[in-house]
């Protein structure tokens, strides 16, 4: 277990988390925010929270997914499944809802974050051991 530790990569873990997960959801989350000023959103008003569900919920587990798979320099799928995790639970802190609701949100991004892994390694050749 320390082996592995000691060559993983917290730098992309981190950049993942900060550049996929915690950006887009700041800059989405405030552009939904400052356009739902109104108690009932209705047609076009509801565009910027459509687009911040989007970005955070699809877009950021993907997006994590195929950059850490990029960058890792050993073991993509291991910082692929520590970056979608704590995606997971960084997602926990703001959301607020039932146990069966976070259960199923945890299930689809992790993955969605296998998926962008799958885009960015599909066409590696594969280290026959």
């Amino acid at each position: 277990m320390l082996k592995v530790l000691r060559h993983f990569d917290w730098k992309v873990v981190l950049f993942a988390l900060i550049g996929c997960y915690l950006l887009p959801a700041l800059v989405f989350g405030s552009m939904a925010a400052s356009a739902s000023s109104e108690s009932v959103l209705t047609g076009w008003a509801m565009l910027p929270n459509v687009m911040y569900a989007l970005a955070v919920y699809i877009g950021a587990p993907i997006a994590g997914g195929y950059f850490t798979a990029r960058f890792a320099a050993n073991r993509p799928k291991l910082h692929v499944l520590v970056v979608a995790t704590l995606g997971v639970l960084l997602a926990f802190l703001s959301y607020r809802g039932s146990l069966l609701t976070m259960l199923a949100y945890a299930f689809a991004s992790t993955l969605l974050a296998a998926l962008g892994a799958f885009l960015r390694l599909r066409d590696q050749p594969r280290n026959e051991a």
